[in-house]
């Protein structure tokens, strides 16, 4: 494997500085990710469940595929069910995704340069909202993305030696992508196919393509098979619908597909791609521009790097100003990068049709290919911070490695002072434009119980723990409950199960009509004491208020057969409350009938 030129201390002090910064953003963030009342607790209750002998999607309602759940479920029976564990995890999915990052950019650039790669990794994977890699709103993501740099990291070397010793556990990981999460899986095969068509077009056979295609078969019997049993056993309805939500039919595709796309950056208009073009190249241009001018001019050399520094500091002397972050993240990370990607990966296609290092330019292709199908999915949003995080690793490493090979060719060398400059300036623009969600001191309240704790905001941790308190109470008195319409958390800390397969009710999980009517039938069998609301609004959806906009003949219910008796926290029923809260439920005592008191 061709290495840059160099001696093995600057390697190892750039990974000790990259360990000192995971140490410092683990230290700084410990037990403070996430956000309790929203998906972050289905992580939680549903492998605990799993632990407790319930089965997924039969019992459990879940969205992606199995693999993570039965995993965290296997991790707590052995540990025992407890929050640490899943932060465990969690942290060994950022050191294990950072070690494989550093390794695959040091193919492609100088030690700083990596450096910079894992920083801006790293800088993204600690952020405390549920879009992080340690407590984040799927673990399934998470793993994907790792999965998808281990996928990477294996075909890399597959293009320099191929070899079955990196094909073989190449498939295996793809089989194990489609059973995480479905687009991870698609993008795992798709670059299998793309690595083995290189190897066939350059060694003008197809015998290597067919030896390929039948390494994978194993692995697509072993995840069509798991699937298969799940339709065969619930129905395509059943599994394929209410669960993965991926028929054209499903409730999911039909009224919520295109809002989700929409906030997830998946537009493939023109128009939308056109402004994410113009800004990621002609952003690139500029930053290009100004290194090349840097390197051959004195004033320069010292005018633009303080520049780039001031624009890095507004963001910090100006925090809620949209504008200020807006021309950090234009010029350091913004949504076209992708399309640097896509120059990057058509270059490298030229360049090994003319046969020109065929290796390391297949290298190339294989890396820009990754990123550009990864990048699909969050296509217009690409940001360091949303869903973007778990998407867009490599789409910076390739905007990385077309940045140092654009410069080389003008000729403006990137391996010396200039390029740990730039480095260093990279890393001080990721942290100003990730910072504000690093709110460190705005969660100072413990959240805790015999199942692990976590640090929330002032209003939610006092709230959150008045609430457990309640239900724990509840559970030694032996009286049920529901929680609505999802702060699933609620039931993992107290050590509880929601008494449906429908955990959460939120619009795009629970379809109204027949399947709500079984959730209410399914509620009034379960004989329960309480009914806990919370004001978790769903805007996102277009349908903010439970029992306004959705979950109508819930609320029906509950007001016909329960009544209010406790408000915890700073309950509104708005779009966007100002503070978490709820309004706990009890059930309306019988009345006695007329008679009661007639005797014979």
């Amino acid at each position: 494997m061709r290495r840059i030129a160099g001696d093995l201390r600057p390697d190892q002090i750039a990974r000790a500085g990259l360990l000192l910064v995971f140490i410092t953003l683990l230290t700084l963030t410990w037990r403070k990710w996430g956000y309790l009342p929203v998906d972050v607790g289905r992580e939680m209750y549903v492998p605990a469940a799993i632990a407790t002998g319930k089965r997924l999607y039969f019992d459990l309602w879940y969205l992606y595929g199995p693999l993570i759940p039965y995993w965290h479920a296997a991790l707590f029976r052995v540990f025992g069910i407890h929050l640490g564990i899943l932060l465990a995890a969690g942290v060994s999915i950022v050191g294990i995704t950072a070690t494989l990052l550093y390794s695959i950019s040091r193919i492609f650039l100088p030690v700083w340069l990596s450096f910079a790669a894992v920083f801006a990794f790293l800088m993204q994977a600690f952020q405390l909202n549920i879009f992080n890699y340690v407590l984040p709103y799927a673990y399934p993501a998470a793993y994907g993305a790792m999965f998808s740099i281990f996928m990477v990291w294996l075909l890399l070397r597959y293009g320099y030696e191929p070899s079955l010793r990196y094909l073989v556990p190449a498939a295996f990981l793809a089989c194990l992508m489609m059973l995480t999460k479905l687009e991870f899986g698609v993008m795992g095969y798709a670059v299998i196919g793309c690595a083995l068509a290189i190897e066939a077009v350059r060694t003008r056979s197809i015998r290597g393509l067919a030896r390929g295609l039948a390494i994978c078969v194993p692995g697509v019997v072993v995840w069509l098979g798991i699937y298969g049993w799940y339709v065969h056993a619930g129905g395509a309805d059943f599994f394929l619908g209410e669960n993965l939500s991926i028929l054209p039919g499903s409730h999911f595709v039909t009224h919520f597909s295109k809002t989700w796309n929409d906030f997830t950056g998946l537009v493939l208009t023109p128009s939308a791609l056109a402004i994410t073009a113009a800004i990621g190249l002609s952003s690139f241009g500029i930053l290009a521009g100004s290194i090349m001018l840097a390197a051959r001019s004195r004033w320069a050399r010292w005018l633009l790097p303080a520049i780039a520094l001031f624009i890095c500091a507004v963001p910090f002397a100006l925090p809620d100003s949209q504008t200020a972050n807006g021309v950090a993240r234009f010029m350091f990370f913004n949504p076209g990068m992708v399309w640097v990607c896509v120059v990057v990966f058509s270059m490298a296609v030229a360049a090994w049709w003319r046969t020109d290092d065929p290796a390391a330019q297949q290298s190339t292709i294989m890396l820009s290919t990754m990123a550009i199908l990864s990048s699909v999915r969050v296509l217009t949003k690409v940001a360091p911070s949303g869903y973007s995080v778990f998407f867009d690793t490599l789409v910076y490493l390739v905007w990385l490695v077309g940045l140092y090979r654009v410069l080389k060719r003008f000729p403006v060398h990137l391996d010396g002072r200039t390029g740990k400059v730039l480095a260093g300036i990279l890393c001080v623009s990721m942290v100003a434009v990730t910072f504000q969600n690093y709110p460190v001191r705005q969660r100072p309240a413990m959240v805790s119980s015999e199942r692990g704790m976590l640090y929330a905001s002032s209003g939610l941790g006092q709230s959150f723990s008045q609430v457990l308190t309640f239900l724990e109470a509840a559970k030694q008195r032996s009286q049920r409950f529901v929680i609505l319409p999802e702060d699933t958390a609620l039931y993992f800390f107290s050590g509880t199960s929601a008494p449906s397969r429908w955990y959460v009710v939120i619009p795009p999980d629970l379809p109204p009509g027949e399947a709500t009517a079984r959730y209410i039938d399914e509620l009034e069998r379960a004989d329960l004491r309480y009914v806990i609301v919370s004001n978790r609004a769903t805007p996102e959806y277009g349908l903010p208020l439970f029992g306004v906009d959705y979950g109508q003949p819930i609320f029906a219910w509950l007001h016909e057969h329960y009544q209010v008796v406790q408000r915890i926290g700073e309950y509104e029923a708005v779009p966007y409350p100002r503070e978490w809260g709820v309004l706990i439920y009890e059930r309306k005592p019988v009345p006695a009938p007329a008679d009661a008191g007639a005797t014979r």
